[in-house]
């Protein structure tokens, strides 16, 4: 059975200059990582995507997990997107494939139209419109990722037309919106 669901998430919190610093898991300073709130929003992602607690419509058990491949010779690298699902990976006990970098989203969907079943992919929100334009290249229409939402899942459920776009709000953490995008 062909890939049936793609979920969208952007990476968790990046730190923000002059208020909030990012940390590898170590707890080392790196702004190419999450924040501390960031790594709240991985930890919570395990419940929302392997418990489906609290269940959301749209959403289901991811059997694949992509993310955005950290270059650190780029001067915007970013671990953030696999840091994002390093739990969830972790407590499933899958892998996450970060063979595609920013620029290579084409690429990434062509490779989640091989597989079956539902995919999960966290990158980097200023890049997610390419995934989407490559979802669906006549047309589908998908809003801008805010500037500064981290609480949104993005969903594309393959329809015998085509795709068809939905979303949740994760409502993991204080201060989530209900709102769509």
């Amino acid at each position: 059975m062909p890939l049936q669901k793609i979920m969208i998430v952007r990476h968790a919190e990046k730190p923000i200059p002059d208020v909030s610093v990012g940390v590898r898991a170590s707890g080392k300073s790196d702004a190419a990582s999450l924040t501390t709130r960031g790594w709240q929003r991985a930890g919570a992602l395990v419940q929302f995507f392997e418990y489906l607690a609290p269940p959301r419509p749209g959403v289901e058990k991811p059997g694949h997990l992509f993310a955005t491949r950290f270059d650190k010779f780029s001067i915007d690298g970013s671990r953030r997107s696999i840091q994002t699902l390093e739990p969830l990976a972790k407590s499933m006990g899958l892998k996450i494939s970060d063979v595609h970098g920013k620029g290579q989203e084409a690429k990434l969907v062509a490779t989640l139209m091989k597989l079956d079943g539902v995919a999960l992919v966290a990158w980097s929100h200023e890049n997610i419109r390419f995934i989407v334009e490559a979802i669906e290249p006549a047309g589908l229409k998908a809003p801008e990722w805010p500037d500064d939402r981290f609480d949104l899942v993005w969903v594309f459920d393959r329809t015998a037309r085509g795709w068809k776009f939905s979303q949740s709000a994760q409502l993991l953490l204080a201060g989530d919106s209900k709102e769509a995008a």
